[in-house]
This record gives C-alpha cells, sequence and structure tokens, in this order.
C-alpha cells in the first residue's frame, strides 16, 4: 500500500488508512478461513469416499485444493462443488490424478 503525503491531510491521515487497510486485511483473512474450513467439513462428511482428505487454501476468495484424485471425472466434480460456493471466486488446481493413489492421498505435498 502506498501512502501519499499531503500538506492539506492531517500527520494521522496515513495512518488512520494504513489501519483501515489491515482491518480489511483481517476481516478477509477471518473470512477465507471460515471458508476454507467449510469445504473441508463438505467434503469430510460427505458419503463419497473420492473427496476424503483434500486440503483447501484461501485467500481472498480464490480457493487452492491439494490432495489425490483417481480420475480426471473427480477432479471436475471437486471444482463444480467448490465453485458452486459462495464467496469462492476462482479455483486452483492443485490435485493429483493418480489412479493407483488410495483415495485423497497426500503424497509429498507442502502447505504453507
Amino acid at each position: 500500500m502506498s501512502v501519499s503525503s499531503s500538506s492539506s491531510r492531517s500527520p494521522f491521515a496515513a495512518l488512520r488508512a494504513f489501519v483501515d487497510h489491515l482491518r480489511s486485511r483481517r476481516t478477509r483473512t477471518r473470512d477465507d478461513r471460515t471458508l476454507a474450513r467449510s469445504l473441508y467439513l463438505a467434503f469430510e462428511r460427505g458419503s463419497d469416499q473420492r473427496f476424503k482428505g483434500l486440503h483447501f487454501q484461501v485467500v481472498d476468495g480464490v480457493v487452492t485444493v491439494y490432495g489425490s484424485v483417481q480420475q480426471d471425472r473427480d477432479r471436475d466434480i471437486v471444482f463444480g462443488r467448490v465453485a458452486a460456493l459462495p464467496g469462492v471466486r476462482a479455483v486452483s488446481d492443485r490435485l493429483h490424478v493418480d489412479q493407483r493413489a488410495p483415495v485423497g492421498a497426500l503424497r509429498g505435498l507442502r502447505l504453507n
């Protein structure tokens, strides 16, 4: 965030703008965490075993899906379900298709 100085502005105006910016980021982060948790619970509690063990990271409404699925069709199903949820702006693909992998298995993925 750039802060411009102006002689007509109060010296605290820039600080106030910066604090407001941080508050808006914190709110988005909370919404992102809530969305990620909702996604995780929706797929873990679902009856379809193909989607167990998936992980979701959300930043500003962009959902990154991590894990393994057994078929390309399963990938399409996951992305369709994720994209249909309110608050999702985009879906990023970090899924691996591995027909030999156990359902939902993570293989050597490191999450930040």
